[in-house]
């Protein structure tokens, strides 16, 4: 599902939610017409009362711009907005002064990074990194989203 696994595990990890819904869930193929998503929008909500807006696509492939997304999340400690372009917001609940910065949301560049950090990491059982429950815990939102979809039936084995 594109991009949505990072913010989604942004989400899990930033919220203190024990339990999380897929409240909403919208794939489509419609923009390049291929048998795989190029755009999703996503909605979970948190047993906190935590809640996050998740946006995400390949919708210009062959330009600079070639994702797109958008992630708002609002919690018990404040309200954070990330879009495409890099700006980032967070606006702290307790005095609603806000922080802004720009960061690079392409993950392309990352990988060698991440790549390289489980390979330094793998003797101690890869501290620091997210472990496979917190991918399972991923994915069961994914699979969730994909079963709503009437595209899903050929992307994703559910057993």
């Amino acid at each position: 599902m594109n991009l949505a696994p990072h913010f989604i595990d942004l989400f899990l990890r930033r919220s203190r939610a024990r339990r999380v819904e897929l409240v909403a869930a919208t794939l489509s193929a419609s923009l390049h017409g291929e048998g795989v998503e190029d755009h999703a929008t996503l909605v979970l909500a948190g047993d906190d009362g935590s809640e996050a807006i998740i946006e995400v696509g390949y919708a210009f492939p062959a330009s600079p711009a070639k994702r797109y997304c958008s992630f708002t999340s609002a919690g018990d400690s404040g309200y954070v907005d990330v879009g495409t372009s890099g700006e980032v917001s967070f606006t702290r609940a307790s005095d609603g002064a806000t922080e802004s910065s720009t960061i690079d949301v392409d993950s392309d560049p990352l990988y060698d990074a991440f790549v390289r950090q489980v390979a330094d990491t793998w003797a101690d059982g890869f501290a620091g990194l997210p472990a496979l429950t917190d991918l399972a815990d991923t994915m069961s939102l994914i699979w969730a989203a994909y079963q709503r979809s009437p595209i899903a039936s050929t992307e994703v084995s559910l057993g």
